[in-house]
């Protein structure tokens, strides 16, 4: 059990001893002299230490008090924070929970996740990657970016759509327009093949593969199974950087590299656009979740 001592004979001490005058002491505290003077002689006869040395209007600590002044100093300081953490008003925050591909988070959204940051530091983000459906439609989240129309009782907006361009390094098309001719044609007929084995309860049926691609412009090729196969759109991006092969490229994914010259187009885009939405609860209805939209669909335009 802690022993009672007299906190305000303490903190009248202190001041004088800090600025080496009751008077000064009394005008920090907003008491008078003779108050600061009453409460140093109570601390005194609580201790039974004599605590300064008084010259007239002058004093000079003892020994004894110069050797507690810093460790009473330092204790003040820490109740007038612990004070000050239970008075203080929390910061108010908001949070915005979103959910994505990974593949679609780790190469387009968090590239720019910094500007909406920095516009709004006030809010705090949190992102959650999924593989399949069930993962992310049986985690509640304000939004998600999804490439399928989910039968759940959620908001459900178009967000953007994109194309599939078939592309590769500048490299790897230099290699084969040396080697076999600059037609399309001829480079969708030797090019290496990259392929991206979806999951298959997130998979679209509208989004075409190598195999249906090819037969779409009449592309008569034996091997089309042949070639690295994936399970995530990101490292097969990374693949055709390399100048492995070639990818049915997402434009949204591929668009930062299409313009650094890291990738470049062979053929043209399949002609159906695949569409995302957003997907968000009901109560997502603030001023916080209409301006991450406004900014989600800005990124994309």
């Amino acid at each position: 059990m802690r022993p009672r001592v007299p906190l305000n004979a303490i903190r009248a001490f202190e001041a004088a001893a800090r600025r080496g005058s009751i008077a000064q002491a009394a005008e920090e505290l907003h008491v008078t002299p003779t108050a600061v003077s009453h409460q140093v002689r109570t601390l005194e006869d609580f201790l039974q230490v004599k605590l300064f040395v008084r010259h007239n209007s002058a004093i000079e600590m003892t020994p004894a008090a110069s050797n507690v002044l810093a460790k009473l100093s330092g204790g003040l300081d820490l109740i007038s924070e612990a004070i000050r953490t239970l008075t203080d008003e929390p910061e108010a925050r908001e949070t915005v929970t979103l959910g994505t591909s990974v593949s679609l988070g780790t190469t387009w959204l968090l590239p720019r996740m910094d500007s909406f940051l920095t516009d709004h530091p006030d809010i705090d983000m949190s992102v959650r990657t999924y593989l399949t459906r069930e993962e992310i439609e049986s985690n509640e989240t304000d939004f998600w970016i999804s490439t399928w129309q989910p039968t759940l009782d959620r908001r459900i907006e178009p967000l953007f759509s994109e194309d599939l361009v078939p592309v590769c390094s500048p490299k790897l098309l230099e290699r084969i327009h040396d080697t076999h001719g600059t037609r399309p044609e001829d480079v969708l007929m030797q090019v290496p093949l990259i392929h991206v084995d979806r999951q298959v309860k997130l998979a679209r049926p509208s989004r075409p593969e190598w195999q249906r691609y090819l037969q779409e412009f009449g592309v008569n090729r034996t091997n089309v199974n042949h070639g690295l196969r994936f399970n995530q759109t990101s490292a097969a991006i990374e693949a055709a950087k390399a100048s492995i092969g070639a990818i049915l490229g997402r434009t949204l994914l591929i668009r930062d590299a299409l313009a650094r010259g890291e990738l470049v187009p062979i053929a043209e885009a399949y002609p159906q656009k695949m569409p995302y939405y957003l997907v968000s609860s009901w109560q997502s209805q603030g001023t916080v979740a209409a301006e991450f939209k406004d900014w989600l669909i800005a990124q994309a335009a």
